[in-house]
C-alpha cells in the first residue's frame, strides 16, 4: 500500500472510530458534544470552560504519549494510542475553533467566553450570573 492510500484510508477509520467513541462518551441524554471534557475540566481544575477542556484533552493525548514513549513502536497497542492522539488532535482543532474570533458557531454560546457573546445573548447571560 502506498503512502497517500495509506493516510487517506486511516482517516476514513479514525472517521468511523471518532463516531463510535464519540456516542459512547456523549450518552444519550447530553447534549453537551464535549461532556466528556468539560466533566474532566470540572474535576480537574475546577471549571469547565473551553481552555479548561483544552487544557483537559491535552491531558487525554500525554497519557497516550507516555505510553508510546515506554513501550516502542512494538508496543501490543500502541496503534490505539496514535489513533486516540490523532482523534484528540481533531477534537482540540474543534475547540480552538468554537473559542476563535472568527468562529460563526453561535448555536453553542455555552463554549464561548461571556465577551464573545454577541450583545443580546451576553446581556441574557448576565442576567443569571451572581457575585459569589
Amino acid at each position: 500500500m502506498y503512502f497517500t492510500d495509506f493516510v487517506i484510508n486511516k482517516f476514513k477509520e479514525l472517521s468511523d472510530k471518532f463516531k463510535k467513541k464519540h456516542d459512547q462518551y456523549k450518552g444519550q441524554t447530553s447534549q453537551d458534544e464535549l461532556a466528556n471534557f468539560r466533566a474532566g475540566a470540572n474535576l480537574k481544575y475546577g471549571r469547565g470552560e473551553m481552555p479548561d477542556m483544552y487544557e483537559m484533552a491535552k491531558d487525554y493525548v500525554r497519557k497516550h504519549i507516555a505510553y508510546i514513549e515506554t513501550h516502542g513502536i512494538e508496543g501490543k497497542t500502541v496503534e490505539d494510542s496514535l489513533e486516540d492522539i490523532a482523534v484528540y488532535a481533531v477534537i482540540m482543532l474543534y475547540m480552538r475553533y468554537i473559542w476563535s474570533d472568527d468562529s460563526k458557531v453561535l448555536e453553542t454560546p455555552q463554549y464561548l467566553p461571556l465577551e464573545k457573546l454577541p450583545g443580546q445573548m451576553r446581556e441574557v447571560a448576565n442576567e443569571g450570573a451572581t457575585d459569589d
